[in-house]
This record gives structure tokens, sequence and C-alpha cells, in this order.
């Protein structure tokens, strides 16, 4: 179980090749959980923004995230969704590269041969992101 306080339910759990539990918890914040296979806790991260989907490759994190801004600002109060895919260092959970995407997002599938990120969108469109070449660090555009 999630070592947080608030007994937050869990809402995903993704297992790596290299047998690290991720475990998403999320109430009014999202918190990722990093895990050993025998349960010992590695890493804890708390975020602001709402995480959709998540992958693990490697020693990074893939996150999918959705979020719902309004603009205070104006006196109409307009709102703007923003997505993102994050790629983050597994164990320090430091961002590495973020891409912004103008849609919202269902979920994310990494190919096997991590060639190629698949990236579906609500509204059904369906994005292939690549990496960079000549990069280790799976860099995608």
């Amino acid at each position: 179980r999630p070592t947080d306080a608030n007994n937050d339910p869990v809402v995903n759990l993704k297992l790596s090749d290299e047998r690290h539990i991720l475990v998403q918890t999320t109430n009014e914040d999202t918190h990722l959980f990093l895990y050993s296979i025998n349960g010992y806790l590695i890493r804890t991260r708390k975020f602001e923004y709402h995480i959709v989907d998540m992958l693990l490759s490697d020693q990074y994190i893939i996150l999918a995230v959705n979020d719902h801004s309004t603009s205070k600002e104006k006196t109409d109060s307009t709102s703007s969704n923003i997505a993102r895919i994050i790629i983050k260092d597994m164990f320090e959970m430091t961002t590495i590269q973020a891409t912004r995407l103008r849609i919202q997002i269902n979920c994310i599938y990494l190919t096997k041969d991590s060639s190629h990120l698949l990236v579906s969108a609500k509204d059904g469109k369906l994005f292939v992101l690549t990496p960079e070449k000549k990069k280790k660090i799976p860099i995608f555009y």
C-alpha cells in the first residue's frame, strides 16, 4: 500500500521490465510511488497535474498529462486545454523532456522496440511520435 497519510485510491499501476513498480494515486493531487519488486519504496513525488496514462521504459517514465486551466484575467473566464507528453528519469523523477499537444490525450503506447510512441487523442486521432536519431535518451518529436 502506498505510504501516504490520506489513503488515496490507486488508479494506475505499472511494472517495468527491470521489475520496478510504479503506483499512481489520485484524490486532490496526483502522487507517484516507485517501488522495487521487493516492496522497497525508492521514490515518491507529488504532481499538480492530472496524469491520464503512464509507461515505464528502460530507466524512464513516460507520462500523458491533461490539464484544464482557466484564465481569471479575462472577464468571460475562458478556459484552455493543455496536454503534454512528459519523459522523466525513473529514479529521480526529474523531467527530461516535455512535448506539448493541442488536444487532450486518452492513452499512450510504446512499441516493443521503443521506436514509436503512439498517442490516442480525445477526438479520435492517433499521433505517432518517433525518437530523435543518435540519442540515448528517448526524446520524441
